[in-house]
């Protein structure tokens, strides 16, 4: 495989896209092609072909404005929805590559981004999902890492900073950030707005970081080696330059978003000796990508022949798969006769709902509780054990005050699969989670959020 001929053709089909649509985001595919084709050529675990597999790779656009970088990497994968019609349709009515990704995992798209920020926190949420799993059913059946492409918007936004900390914090080992350190934002350079180190932030919040030159690949591939060697969370800092190809961009402002022309493409074109027309791409391009799938669809085949002689393979099948028990409604009318006449008098509401996740524990092992820091007053926790390093088994995450992430998180936890995040706060508090809450209704997704206290 040729990683630098596979990181233009990805350069150069967003760009004939951009160009196309009138409009987009050009810094992120034209400065991280290279870390995507590396990840996609020597590290991600995918299988085009089986695009459901519960046991994929999952990647994150956090910097979802930079779409057609993901739309690219999804189309040379060979994910069957992401074609060369559907590329040359994006930001058009009802195309699958809208401007910024919407889920549809059956494309490979993994979830809605949203707000920057709020994708590395949903990012979180998968990575919890994942060690959760694996704890309960096994490496065997549950063995995979969680990537995120992450812009330095979203490590400027508040979410940003809780996901780094509850991330590190929980040692959550599976997860890493492809950070695209290019130093400019919309508005111009980031000094404007930030002075603060930001690979020291995340050192001190207990992740492994290492730094990189983003156009260099063996830099790249080694630094993604160390991080799944690595037990924290990973940043990988990839120093980049921002439109890198278009002169009168690269690195600036303009960079970000500006309106691009034919003639900034035959430029960029010619800057990498790039032979091909618009939407051009040879068969050896696509050879390369599809030999890089070849170790997905081998694992996808290993882990299914695994699947079949499990003992768990039942109970795995159908958390996965969404379903609810056989004996639901039987065990929901006697969970109903059983607290309809444990008192007389009025009970809370909140504590009600203690007691149906409390009575739903040993039949719905799938429910998980998160909490930003109310274990007592919203008394969901009772005897559930908490998730922590020491304990992945545990059904009661304590978020810590964080309701925003929290909301996030159970977003990726829903995405992920295999999960239920129910989410306790209190009904004020519900303002810093009404992003989450937005995103996890526009994704259709299973996310309960529960409040108290509320008052006039």
């Amino acid at each position: 495989m040729n990683i630098q001929s596979m990181a233009d053709a990805v350069r150069f089909l967003a760009l004939d896209a951009i160009v196309a649509a009138g409009e987009g985001h050009q810094g992120v595919p034209l400065g991280m092609a290279e870390i995507a084709a590396t990840l996609y050529a020597n590290h991600l675990k995918i299988d085009p072909k089986n695009p459901l597999w519960p046991d994929r790779d999952r990647v994150v656009l956090s910097n979802g404005h930079g779409s057609m970088l993901l739309y690219a990497l999804l189309h040379f994968s060979g994910y069957e929805k992401v074609n060369m019609e559907a590329i040359k349709s994006f930001r058009k009515l009802h195309s699958i590559c809208a401007g910024h990704p919407e889920i549809e995992q059956e494309a490979g798209i993994e979830i809605t981004t949203g707000l920057l920020g709020q994708g590395i926190a949903c990012a979180v949420g998968m990575a919890v999902a994942e060690e959760r799993l694996r704890a309960e059913f096994g490496s065997d059946l549950c063995d995979h890492r969680t990537w995120a492409f992450v812009g330095d918007g979203c490590l400027q936004e508040g979410i940003g900073q809780e996901a780094i900390s509850l991330a590190g914090h929980l040692r959550l080992g599976q997860l890493t950030f492809l950070w695209d350190d290019n130093h400019i934002t919309d508005d111009g350079d980031t000094n404007l707005a930030i002075s603060e180190n930001i690979t020291a932030r995340f050192a001190a919040a207990n992740w492994h970081v290492v730094e990189v030159d983003g156009h260099d690949i063996p830099s790249i591939d080694a630094a993604m080696r160390e991080a799944k060697s690595d037990s924290r969370p990973s940043l990988i800092a990839c120093r980049t330059k921002i439109a890198r190809g278009i002169p009168r961009l690269e690195g600036k402002r303009g960079g970000h978003s500006a309106a691009l022309t034919m003639d900034d493409a035959l430029v960029a074109r010619a800057s990498r000796a790039w032979p091909y027309g618009a939407f051009e791409m040879p068969p050896t391009i696509y050879d390369d990508w599809a030999s890089a799938m070849t170790r997905g669809q081998e694992a996808a085949s290993q882990w299914a022949a695994i699947l079949s002689v499990s003992p768990l393979a039942d109970e795995f099948k159908r958390r996965i798969s969404g379903a609810l028990p056989q004996n639901w409604v039987q065990v929901v009318a006697e969970i109903d006769a059983q607290l309809s006449t444990k008192e007389a008098h009025p009970r809370s509401t909140i504590a009600s709902s203690g007691d149906i996740c409390e009575k739903l524990e040993a039949h719905l092992p799938e429910l998980c509780i998160l909490c930003a820091d109310l274990e007592a007053p919203t008394n969901h926790k009772r005897g559930r054990e908490s998730f922590t390093q020491a304990n992945r088994k545990g059904t009661y995450i304590h978020c810590g005050v964080r309701e925003h992430l929290m909301g996030a998180m159970a977003c990726g936890i829903a995405a992920h699969g295999g999960l239920i995040p129910v989410n306790v706060t209190y009904l004020a508090f519900a303002d810093y989670e009404r992003p989450a809450m937005r995103m996890a209704a526009l994704m259709n997704l299973r996310v309960l959020f529960v409040f108290s206290h509320d008052s006039i």
